[in-house]
């Protein structure tokens, strides 16, 4: 995607790096780079975005200095991890095969063993050989950190070449393994195999890893967004639970032999022209910066084809999933309703395939606003998060870890952000409020009382009532600062869960809880999580809009005057109430809208679930929330979902599946004792030395905002607050 802010006649390389990278257009980067005199001018909005530059202009404080390489070794992390799983897990398993397979290791094993040749043999092991030189970059540049010698990400644009190279290694083998015919590659596989995981965690880390060495973000989406729309074309939409199969036609072949002719045949055909026009207006995009053209092609005109195709395939979905009688599929062996979730579900291609298109239409519509780094950042990050139940396709309880932990200590963490990161008032006891938005869902939408309310209603009630009861405790505490208050948050915490379980006004059920009805859409009932795999990609999907839309607003509020006027009180409080700031009521509002976040989350919880218990509410949930938001960086709203990412994957999947893992080590190595260890008594333990390793490397936090890292790197003279704001 061509660059809409560089110059005309722009000027051959200069010294390589990361901002090179990030202003290249194409590989060789004559149609962006622009004379040094002219960089800061040409793109004032983006400069401090670019990934291994400051991030805090230099006028102000050397404190910055390191923040954009942060992002790029997060990066880089990420998209090694997600390679080398890739190239260790099973590529193709069938339905019910539970992650058996071949990797792409065996893969190279039998090329390597002349077993199997082809075409498909030489792609792997180019795909071998692009990890491999990705490995070695990382490695160096570690070894060059370690060393305190020079700048690492040094070859940028090599980085660059072999990530996208990677990229179409493993979309090419697909398409292969998806002819038939094909060499057995990934071992023997009939027709009912389906693309598992690893397929989509290479995708995923060939393309983080452009990103992270220099790839212009306009291009990274536009390109992420043509290869989804590709690989969904070509795969079958549908799966049948019943027989643990894949349903055929694909949407190509019955756009090719419609079963049914109507409103169906007319949508696919608009989802066709969107895949055509996303791939099309790519290549027309690379043609157009070979000749110095800086403008995407028909950048309008696209984004509208895109959208409409996005929304068609939509309409696609809902078509099949019985709400009418056309079906462009073919028969769906619908037995007792045509919704019932026992039968037919939409399977990861078509989702995928709407995600895709969306992708391709922001890279058209918008490549201006994705030359910032942040809002890449953003927008890869929701892609990633929404092809995760497609990436972890076979593993549906991963998936329902992401909603019942991921997801929710996610929002959690947004919410505490706003009391103890913007406004500086330390709250422990922010379960309570998580509390009162799950028995909301409970006693609204439960059998206790016979009500049933639409769940899109009733999770915005769980977030008024604990925004109501953030404004009754805060009124008369807030006049109390630091430790006083802490206490005082401290007891409603542990006075919420106790009404809970001696069932206050016999509400909730008391100590074996309340049950709670699951949520639904347009009349289908998706039951507990976890019970069918199309429910927990619901919960997950659902709960993602629902932190899309959190992150969104709050990111509003924080650059609002209220915003402005918690800053001023963090700071110091006496001199905001001098300025004129009503210090009482500022902090009601944090406090109020903190609790509100929590709300949400508490809501979503009771209805996928579907049980609430007082011990889902103890004091060990709000030390945890406030424990991410300190290491994910204080204020800091990509910091603390970081966080809080990092301790719902260790504290609640690594440690409960740890026995599992090393019993099976034991078992392998002959060491028995492993198999006795019950690592889940060490939660704590390792909990604590995760925060003191951190706080003793990064006092700020993992990804601290600008202010923090000021104030923690620069000592007594940080410099004026409009300079260290100025990038941000």
């Amino acid at each position: 995607m061509p660059d809409p802010t560089a110059p005309e006649g722009a000027t051959k390389d200069r010294a390589q790096g990361p901002v090179d990278g990030a202003l290249a257009a194409t590989f060789d980067g004559s149609a962006l780079d622009v004379e040094p005199g002219n960089l800061a001018a040409s793109v004032p909005e983006a400069i401090d975005e670019l990934p291994g530059e400051p991030g805090i202009p230099l006028t102000a404080t050397q404190a910055g200095s390191g923040e954009g390489a942060g992002f790029t070794w997060m990066l880089a992390c990420v998209a090694l991890v997600l390679l080398i799983a890739g190239w260790l897990l099973p590529w193709y398993v069938e339905p019910t095969a539970n992650g058996v397979g071949y990797s792409a290791q065996d893969a190279l094993t039998q090329t390597l063993s002349l077993t199997i040749e082809g075409v498909g043999s030489l792609l792997v092991v180019i795909l071998g050989l692009c990890l491999i030189g990705l490995l070695v970059g990382f490695l160096n540049d570690l070894w060059a950190r370690f060393l305190g010698r020079g700048t690492p990400f040094r070859y940028s644009r090599a980085r660059v070449a072999l990530a996208l190279a990677g990229s179409l290694c493993t979309l090419l083998i697909a398409g292969i393994m998806g002819v038939p015919g094909a060499p057995a590659l990934f071992g023997p596989i009939d027709s009912n195999a389906v693309a598992d995981g690893a397929v989509w965690m290479t995708l995923t880390g060939f393309m983080v890893a452009a990103f992270a060495y220099g790839l212009p973000g306009p291009w990274l989406i536009g390109l992420a967004g043509a290869v989804l729309g590709l690989v969904s074309w070509s795969q079958p939409w549908y799966v049948a639970t019943g027989i643990g199969a894949k349903l055929t036609p694909s949407a190509s072949q019955q756009l090719l032999n419609p079963s049914s002719a109507g409103a169906g045949d007319i949508l696919l055909l608009l989802v066709a022209l969107g895949v055509v026009v996303a791939v099309a207006g790519l290549a027309a995009d690379a043609v157009a910066s070979l000749r110095g053209v800086t403008t995407p092609v028909l950048a309008r005109v696209r984004s509208v084809v895109l959208f409409v195709g996005a929304a068609a395939a939509v309409l696609v979905l809902i078509l099949v999933s019985g709400l009418h009688s056309s079906s462009p599929f073919g028969p769906l062996h619908f037995q007792s309703s045509p919704r019932d979730p026992l039968n037919t579900y939409a399977g990861n291609p078509a989702w995928m395939g709407v995600l895709g298109l969306v992708l391709a239409g922001i890279a058209a519509r918008f490549p201006r606003m994705l030359l910032r780094r942040t809002v890449v950042l953003a927008v890869l990050a929701f892609a990633i998060g929404g092809a995760f139940p497609a990436i972890f396709n076979q593993a549906d309880d991963f998936v329902a870890w992401g909603a019942r932990f991921a997801v929710i200590y996610v929002l959690l963490a947004l919410g505490l952000n706003v009391v103890v990161g913007f406004a500086g008032l330390l709250d422990l006891g922010y379960a309570a409020f998580f509390a009162i938005g799950a028995y909301t869902t409970a006693i609204l939408a439960g059998p206790r009382f016979g009500l049933h309310l639409p769940f899109f209603l009733l999770i915005f009630i769980g977030a008024a009532m604990a925004f109501t009861f953030g404004a009754i405790l805060g009124a008369p505490t807030l006049r109390l600062r630091g430790d006083y208050l802490a206490i005082v948050t401290l007891g409603f915490g542990e006075i919420v869960p106790n009404l809970a379980t001696n069932n206050i006004f016999t509400a909730t059920g008391g100590p074996n809880g309340d049950e709670a009805y699951p949520a639904s859409l347009f009349g289908n009932n998706f039951g507990p999580l976890g019970a069918l795999p199309q429910n927990t990609k619901f919960y997950f999907w659902a709960l993602l809009a629902l932190v899309a839309l959190v992150i969104w607003l709050l990111r509003n509020v924080e650059h609002s005057r209220l915003g402005r006027a918690w800053v001023a009180i963090r700071e110091d409080e006496v001199a905001a109430a001098a300025t004129g700031i009503n210090t009482v009521s500022t902090k009601l509002l944090a406090f109020s809208i903190g609790a509100s976040v929590s709300g949400f989350a508490g809501a979503f919880f009771g209805a996928m679930l579907g049980t609430v218990t007082p011990d889902n509410f103890q004091f060990a949930v709000s030390v945890t929330a406030l424990a991410t938001v300190v290491l994910g960086g204080i204020g800091s709203i990509s910091g603390v979902i970081v966080g809080a990412l990092l301790i719902a994957f260790v504290i609640n999947w690594v440690l409960p599946n740890l026995g599992s893992w090393t019993a099976t080590a034991g078992h392998t190595v002959g060491v028995s004792q492993l198999s006795n260890v019950n690592y889940s008594q060490y939660t704590y333990i390792i909990f604590g030395l995760i925060l003191i390793t951190v706080m003793v490397l990064r006092p700020g936090g993992l990804l601290p905002s600008r202010a923090r890292k000021v104030e923690l790197q620069t000592g007594a003279d940080p410099g004026s607050l409009a300079e260290v704001q100025e990038g941000a």
